[in-house]
């Protein structure tokens, strides 16, 4: 089992607009000065870091056309080089909106989404319709470089559907799924290109996280009222009646439900995360269990694919609505990587196989009032981001201490972590499981990727990188012998990765 190594990361844009990594043994405050709050992240494949986050924030009822609920202003997107450096930033001023979640394409594309009221501004001589007092949903595609691809959006005629929109991007499709019109749900499922390609409106209160599995299996989490249909199939009620429950499903891509469970909750203000894990479905919900001092209670819940409950773990005992947000889950490392509310501040919680689990970090009170954190992971790299409100936040285990020189508005904080072992670049990696090889090596315009094994069929994804990593093709195939054309490749190093069921080889070749 490996083990995690972390480092805290720190903006500092006053000089040089850098991004400067530090080790465990010394972290200084590093967050942007001018960034205001963190609301989402992705990694790249190069291990590019993108973040997004609001400026100006107006919280007021009224000013956001969201009750004030949900913090916006204008948004920031920016790109950082795996070393820190600053590749750009675009600030899109005069809003009232906030990007609520970020994804990354297969291609490396990069796709935002999120809400705004009124217009929508992209440039100055560039307005996306909106309405002056309704929330609006908008998804859209960049590019590498910053440059916006395509954009829909949906003008709504209820001040709430900034809330809560979510992203998963599979091999071919990305789906994203929200509120609309206060009291529905969205899901819809995009193609690269930009086009709509299904469409759901749902019965349900919320649909406040998306994952996909490796076989392409969607599974939704998120709050309803029992009875209630989700598509084709009724929302079941718990054996305790409370009036809303917490969900999961699981879907095909064309948002028929295979199964759905649920379990008690006493309101629908509140919204559980899932991940896959293990290739497994997970819940993290506020389950209400009205005892004798009516406490409820966070749960992990482990579910098989066929949706059967197969363990449960408990994080937290009691109501936390003041912190109902401050949770994110991801799998990182061969473990679940787990962030939630603790005595005021946070803590980060890493899980294993068997769901024995470590406490990595735990934080002083940062007041984390409007901070919504995430993690984001790729590969041996993951990035855990939120904002606090506090002048101070200390970080247990030898951190310095993180210094607000806002308040009382937010100030950010990003943590880095690698996996021990984790690639450093500079290992041998030609020597690749025999289950596959490449011929000729050298090779010129083509080379072949065979497999040795005669009796294996499966499916696989390849990927064509270039000696920085950068991909230049991207294909699934079941074939023997797939043919692999190097014409956009120069002469040099160039690397084969193939990802299957039973796990991820790169072959290192030779361009002449």
């Amino acid at each position: 089992m490996r083990h995690l190594k972390y480092t805290l990361l720190l903006f500092l844009f006053a000089c040089i607009g850098s991004l400067r990594a530090q080790h465990l043994t010394g972290v200084s405050n590093i967050h942007p000065a001018d960034t205001g709050l963190l609301t989402a992240g992705a990694l790249d494949e190069a291990g590019n870091f993108y973040a997004a986050s609001t400026l100006n924030l107006k919280t007021l009822p009224g000013e956001t056309g969201i009750a004030g609920i949900f913090p916006a202003g204008d948004p920031v997107l920016s790109k950082f080089a795996p070393d820190g450096t600053l590749l750009w930033r675009h600030e899109f001023s005069g809003n009232v909106a906030r990007i609520s979640d970020i994804a990354v394409t297969p291609d490396q594309n990069l796709v935002i989404t999120g809400g705004y009221v009124d217009t929508f501004r992209l440039a100055a001589d560039w307005g996306v319709p909106g309405e002056a007092s309704n929330g609006s949903f908008f998804i859209a595609q960049v590019d590498p470089a910053g440059n916006f691809m395509w954009m829909d959006t949906d003008v709504s005629t209820l001040p709430e559907d900034c809330i809560g929109w979510t992203l998963a991007v599979g091999p071919t499709d990305i789906y994203v799924a929200g509120m609309h019109e206060g009291i529905y749900s969205s899901l819809r499922r995009y193609s690269f290109s930009g086009a709509l390609q299904a469409e759901i409106i749902v019965d349900i209160r919320t649909i406040s996280d998306l994952m996909l599995d490796e076989q392409g299996r969607l599974y939704a989490v998120g709050t309803a009222s029992p009875f209630t249909f989700f598509n084709n199939m009724p929302v079941p009620s718990p054996v305790e009646f409370t009036g809303y429950v917490n969900y999961i499903a699981q879907l095909d891509s064309f948002f028929q439900v295979q199964w759905i469970r649920s379990t008690n909750y006493i309101t629908f203000d509140e919204h559980p995360k899932g991940a896959v894990f293990n290739g497994r479905p997970m819940l993290l919900s506020l389950d209400f269990d009205a005892g004798q001092n009516g406490q409820g209670n966070y749960q992990l819940k482990e579910y098989s694919v066929e949706g059967d409950l197969l363990h449960t773990d408990s994080i937290l005992s009691g109501f936390f609505f003041q912190n109902y947000e401050h949770f994110a889950l991801q799998p990182f490392c061969d473990r679940l990587l787990l962030a939630y509310p603790s005595d005021g501040g946070f803590a980060l919680k890493s899980f294993d196989a068997e769901f024995q689990d470590t406490v990595l970090l735990q934080s002083s009170d940062g007041n984390f009032s409007s901070s919504i954190p995430f993690i984001c992971t790729q590969g041996e790299h993951a990035v855990l981001g939120s904002s606090f409100r506090n002048a101070e936040l200390s970080i247990a285990g030898g951190f310095d201490e993180l210094h607000n020189s806002k308040t009382p508005d937010p100030q950010e904080f990003i943590l880095v972590l690698e996996c021990d072992g984790a690639s450093s670049g500079s290992e041998d990696i030609s020597q690749a499981p025999v289950s596959w090889n490449l011929t000729p090596n050298p090779a010129g315009a083509i080379v072949y990727l065979n497999r040795k094994n005669e009796n294996d069929a499966q499916e696989v994804y390849l990927e064509l990188l270039d000696a920085q990593g950068r991909r230049c093709r991207y294909e699934k195939s079941s074939e023997h012998q797939i043919a692999v054309s190097l014409e956009t490749i120069p002469a040099g190093i160039y690397f084969v990765r193939v990802t299957g069921k039973t796990g991820t080889v790169m072959l290192k070749g030779i361009k002449q």
